[in-house]
C-alpha cells in the first residue's frame, strides 16, 4: 500500500468520524460550532476529536460490542475477569479485617492482664502494710479504667451528635 492511499483511507475514516461527531448535538456546543464554520474543512478534520468517557468498572455496551467484533469472547472474558477481581479485592478486605479485629483483641487482652497485674500487685502490697507502694501500683490501674470510662463516654457523645446532625 502506497503512502497516498494510506492517507486516502485515513481522511475516510476522518471524515466518517467528523460526520459521526459533527450529527451528536449534545457533544458540540453552539459556540464551539460557530467557530468550527469559520475554519477550513482541512482544518476542521484536525480540530475535531471525539470524546467518550465512563466511570466504573464496566464499559458501555458498544465497546464491548466493539471488542466482541475483534476477539469473539472478549465480553465474557472480561466479565469472568471483573468477577475474579471482585472476588479477590473482597477476600482481601475480610482477611484486613479480621488482622485488624485479632491485633484489636489481642491488645485489649494485654491490656487487661497489665491492669489487672498492677491491680493484685497494689492489693497484696496493701495487705502486707506497705500503703505507699501500693498506692502507687494502685494510681496507674485505676487511671486507666477512669481513662477508658472517660474515652468510652466522650465517643458515645460524638456518635450520638453526629447521627443528631445527620438526621436534622
Amino acid at each position: 500500500m502506497t503512502n497516498c492511499q494510506e492517507n486516502t483511507e485515513s481522511s475516510n475514516q476522518t471524515e466518517s468520524n467528523l460526520e459521526e461527531a459533527a450529527t451528536a448535538e449534545d457533544i458540540i456546543t453552539p459556540e464551539v460550532d460557530d467557530i468550527l464554520d469559520k475554519l477550513d474543512p482541512e482544518d476542521k478534520k484536525q480540530v475535531l476529536t471525539r470524546i467518550e468517557e465512563f466511570s466504573g468498572p464496566i464499559p458501555p455496551p458498544h465497546l464491548l460490542k466493539g471488542y466482541a467484533e475483534v476477539y469473539p469472547e472478549a465480553p465474557e472474558r472480561f466479565f469472568e475477569l471483573l468477577f475474579s477481581q471482585s472476588q479477590h479485592r473482597k477476600s482481601l478486605e475480610i482477611t484486613h479485617q479480621k488482622r485488624v479485629l485479632n491485633h484489636r483483641l489481642i491488645s485489649l487482652l494485654f491490656g487487661f492482664f497489665l491492669v489487672f497485674s498492677f491491680f493484685i500487685s497494689a492489693v497484696i502490697l496493701l495487705v502486707k502494710g506497705q500503703e505507699i507502694t501500693g498506692l502507687a501500683f494502685l494510681i496507674p490501674p485505676l487511671g486507666t479504667i477512669i481513662r477508658g470510662l472517660i474515652i468510652s463516654t466522650k465517643s458515645k457523645k460524638e456518635k450520638a451528635d453526629t447521627e443528631d446532625k445527620e438526621t436534622a
